[in-house]
This record gives C-alpha cells, structure tokens and sequence, in this order.
C-alpha cells in the first residue's frame, strides 16, 4: 500500500515538474525570438549595408 502512495506522489512531482519546465522553455523561446525579430527588423532599416 506505501509503495503506491509513494509512487503517486512521485508520478505527480514528475508530471508537475515536466509541465514546469515545458512552460519555462516555451517562455523563454518566445521572448527570445522576439527579441530576435527586434534584432531583425532593426537590421532591415540601417541604410548602407551591403
């Protein structure tokens, strides 16, 4: 009986931990891209390159 108890808990912390991460990453995914095309659109209007 303990060991599902304790397997429960550890299939909840694991479930919690990888929806956490998952989220982290898509956050910092999509403030790094649009920092990226900041960058980008910043490049596009500076006359004289090239």
């Amino acid at each position: 009986m303990a060991f599902y108890i304790v397997f429960g808990l550890f299939v909840v912390a694991f479930l919690f931990l990888a929806f956490w991460v998952i989220r982290w990453a898509i956050r910092r995914d999509m403030a790094g891209r649009s920092a990226w095309l900041s960058r980008d659109d910043e490049d596009d209007q500076s006359p004289g390159q090239g």
